[in-house]
């Protein structure tokens, strides 16, 4: 065998030196070839231009010789040529082609060829033949630009024919020579790698006979040395992957002497099963009682999973899948056991089912920790369901906390309110009574300025609880940002001229002039800010810096007050916290930023605040406020006091349903000097009875009354003949949004708050009724004149003091009340100053009260 094989390389060995020497041996004659036809037609040019340059010398010597007609002489030029070894002949001839000197005398005087016809320039020649053994050149004779005659020369090629000869000879020798050098280096070649494929044969047959040890180990960067690294790196993979699957063997026959798996085998054909020493353990019967019938088997299955068990076996077979099921077996000590079965079919060529080779292992510890698992679960769900059913009693507790304070903040915002509407009304009221004393009129004020800081403080409790229940709701709007802002700047800049403060508003970018936004909210917000900074900085400056950005504004309120500690920074904005500066001031709830912070959240920012101790704080906040183009905005209602109704307008007849004789006396002090016709009635009852004889066109529905509401009286006024054409504004102390729903869902044409706001109950009647109203800066004759200077307006010092206190706190309705109270004393004083407080010139006020105190000093 191994002859053969040696006998096979030497004949691969041999067939490769042949054919290499042979390929070898046609390169080279090719070359040698081509090489001799080069040479041959370089030393053919060489010859010829020999030629030339022989015939172009004796044409130049014997110009002059044929113009003298010289033949001895040109005989002689002629003949001197014969020094030439290689020269055939060399003749000269006249115009006619006849021979006048010739190397050869023989041949004078004979006609030897045609000659052109055109006369040649005077370095034009002919080459009349060229071959290797002859080269014959005519080339004129020139004289004076003139054509005299021809020289003809003929050379032999022996030279050529000797150098061809040598060319040859080399060349064949350096072939020979290459083709013998080639042949031994390719036999050497040859032999090395066939000694290489004979070590990869020989680890080939190593493989075949099952041996991984033996390796080629080939040195050197060919393929052949290459293919060897690649037999032994795959040498390498298949003794790593028989090593790993000997150890599997090893752990899958460890595993099922360990009872884990057992491997059984069923020749269908036959009817019979093979199982293995694990099979007989999981079924739990010995081996020796084991008589390979599948009946055997299906008789230890549990009768409940029989059927199943054998339905999983037929349909693997029918279906051409392979097997797999679960059931339960019973062993003979009546343990209860879970089983899973997987097999695959061998089949023969026509989908015949003939053996199924499988595994059994025991399911029995997972399906015990499914069924504690599925224990665990019911007991989980039962108790998510019990912690549900806690957390919706919670729920349901909460809201009911949440409605039960709902109604408290309503009955307490109506308990609170409705009493404070008298206070603040009739203090109102009696300041403008001239008869008071001075020291009732001051006392008078401080009854005012108490009541509007409990109804600040009401409001801001209200808002705050507002807040938290999730009933505050953004407005959006398109509004004057310019006018917002002016109103803002006017109303801090006093409050910081008064302690001394510099007050100013920077603005970066182009600030729009219309925007959509909630105006209210952002007038709250800036206000409660700069207030802040106004109250709380003793020097320096309050500053407030606007930077436009696209559709963005921010704003920054900077003081350079006391400051903030840094430990007091993360609670700032917590409801009812006060800072210690806060507390030494005594001035607050403790609410402003919070709801601040809520408005600024509502409308799409975030409030955030720097402050640095003892060098004053930034709080900052950034809003989208898109520019619009809309300039139909709502004009701004004059807050003049009403004083009367325009000629033209016919008796107007008001119901007052309000139950509190307070609010009852109230409303009519403010009605009826205006000219309105007032009836009143204390409960719902009296008001449905009062519309039904009266017919007022205007009803006052207090919405909170005994007997019958404000809510059963409006719907069972609407549904009386005429209920449907008289306007109904409801009284309450309310200030929830979803309390207004309901209300206007009785029948209200609109809704009134406690305590009440004069300025907005006039206009509220105006626009129902479509009322046209005096104004106390407007005569009758609505013709206005230019005021008269401050040295001819006298205000009485009692009542002076108590407007410059008003003005300088920029407190609108304190204002008003002293308007009110001049207007029966000082009608012309008091026209003056409602006018500059529509138009909130608190400073002309101000400065109106000092050039009365300076002039009576």
């Amino acid at each position: 065998m191994f002859s053969i094989k040696r006998l096979l390389f030497g004949t691969l060995r041999r067939q490769l030196v042949l054919g290499v020497t042979l390929t070898n041996a046609l390169m080279m004659a090719l070359f040698v070839w081509d090489a001799t036809y080069r040479q041959r037609q370089m030393l053919l040019e060489r010859q010829t231009e020999y030629a030339v340059a022989l015939a172009q010398s004796i044409a130049t010597s014997s110009a002059g010789w044929l113009s003298a007609l010289d033949f001895q002489g040109l005989q002689e030029i002629v003949r001197s040529q014969k020094r030439y070894p290689e020269l055939q002949f060399a003749m000269i001839l006249d115009m006619r082609g006849r021979v006048v000197a010739h190397i050869d005398p023989s041949h004078l005087n004979q006609y030897v060829l045609d000659l052109p016809r055109k006369t040649p320039e005077q370095s034009e020649f002919y080459i009349l033949h060229r071959s290797a053994a002859l080269v014959d050149v005519l080339n004129p004779v020139i004289l004076a630009n003139h054509q005299i005659g021809w020289v003809r020369v003929g050379l032999s090629g022996q030279t050529l024919h000797r150098r061809l000869a040598v060319l040859v000879r080399d060349g064949a020798i350096y072939a020979l020579i290459s083709i013998l050098l080639s042949a031994i280096w390719v036999g050497l070649m040859g032999w090395r790698l066939t000694r290489r494929l004979q070590l990869i044969h020989a680890a080939s047959e190593a493989i075949q006979a099952g041996s991984y040890d033996h390796r080629v180990r080939l040195k050197g960067t060919d393929e052949a040395a290459d293919l060897g690294l690649a037999f032994d790196t795959m040498l390498d993979a298949l003794a790593a992957r028989g090593q790993a699957l000997r150890m599997a063997t090893e752990r899958l026959q460890a595993a099922t002497r360990a009872g884990i798996v057992g491997i059984w085998e069923w020749d269908i054909g036959k009817r019979e099963l093979i199982w293995d020493e694990v099979m007989c353990r999981l079924y739990g019967i010995p081996a020796e009682t084991f008589d390979r019938a599948p009946q055997t088997w299906l008789r230890i299955v549990h009768p409940n999973d029989r059927a199943s068990a054998w339905q999983d076996l037929q349909a693997a077979l029918r279906q051409q899948r392979d097997y797999s099921s679960e059931f339960r077996v019973v062993w003979p000590d009546g343990s209860i056991h879970y089983l899973k079965s997987a097999a695959q079919i061998i089949r023969a060529e026509n989908g015949k089912p003939l053996r199924m080779v499988g595994v059994n292992y025991d399911l029995s510890e997972r399906k015990r920790a499914e069924h504690e698992l599925e224990q665990h679960r019911h007991h989980l769900e039962k108790l998510v369901e019990e912690r549900t059913d806690e957390l919706a009693k919670a729920l349901n507790a909460a809201e009911s906390a949440n409605r039960a304070k709902s109604v408290f903040l309503a009955n307490m915002s109506h308990e609170l309110r409705t009493p404070l509407n008298a206070i603040l009304g009739f203090a109102q009221l009696l300041e403008r009574d001239q008869r008071l004393p001075s020291d009732a009129q001051l006392n008078l004020q401080t009854i005012n300025r108490a009541g509007q800081h409990l109804l600040s403080l009401i409001n801001e409790v209200l808002e705050i609880s507002r807040i938290e229940a999730g009933r505050t709701t953004v407005q959006n709007a398109a509004f004057d940002l310019y006018e917002t802002l002016t109103s803002v700047e006017e109303m801090i800049q006093f409050r910081a001229e008064t302690k001394g403060l510099s007050f100013s508003v920077e603005h970066n970018g182009d600030l729009p002039h219309y925007v959509v936004g909630d105006a209210h909210h952002l007038r709250q917000v800036l206000i409660n800010l700069l207030g802040n900074a106004v109250k709380y900085t003793d020097h320096g400056r309050v500053c407030l810096r606007i930077t436009t950005k696209p559709d963005v504004i921010h704003f920054d309120v900077i003081d350079s007050g006391p400051g903030i500690p840094a430990e007091e920074l993360p609670r700032i904005f917590q409801a009812f916290y006060q800072t210690d500066a806060g507390i030494t001031k005594g001035e607050g709830s403790g609410l402003g930023l919070t709801i601040s912070r809520e408005f600024v959240r509502l409308m799409g920012g975030e409030l955030s605040v720097e402050s640095t101790l003892g060098q004053g704080s930034v709080f900052s906040f950034s809003l989208t406020l898109p520019e619009t183009e809309s300039q139909a905005l709502a004009l701004k209602q004059s807050q003049n006091r009403v004083i009367g109704l325009e000629p033209g307008h016919s008796n107007v007849k008001v119901l007052i349903a309000e139950d509190n004789a307070d609010n009852q006396q109230l409303i009519a002090c403010l009605l009826k000097p205006i000219g309105f016709d007032l009836k009143i009635a204390e409960n719902g009852e009296q008001a449905i009875q009062l519309f039904q004889e009266w017919q007022p066109d205007f009803i006052w529905m207090d919405m909170r009354m005994p007997v019958c509401d404000g809510y059963q009286a409006t719907r069972r006024i609407r549904e009386l003949p005429g209920g449907d054409k008289v306007k109904i504004v409801a009284l309450t102390a309310s200030v929830f949004q979803e309390d207004r729903e309901a209300i206007l869902a009785t029948g209200c044409d609109d809704m009134l708050a406690k305590p009440l706001d004069e300025t907005r109950m006039f206009l509220l009647m105006g626009e129902l009724l479509n009322l046209h109203y005096l104004y106390s800066d407007q005569a009758p004759s609505d013709k206005k004149q230019a005021p008269p200077p401050l040295e001819e307006l006298h205000i009485p010092a009692p009542i002076r003091s108590k407007l410059r206190d008003a003005a300088e706190l920029l407190d609108i309705d304190g204002v008003q009340a002293v308007v009110d109270e001049l207007m029966t004393s000082h009608p012309k004083q008091a026209q003056i100053i409602a006018e500059w407080l529509s138009n909130f010139r608190f400073e002309k006020i101000i400065a109106l009260c000092q050039h009365n105190e300076e002039k009576n000093r």
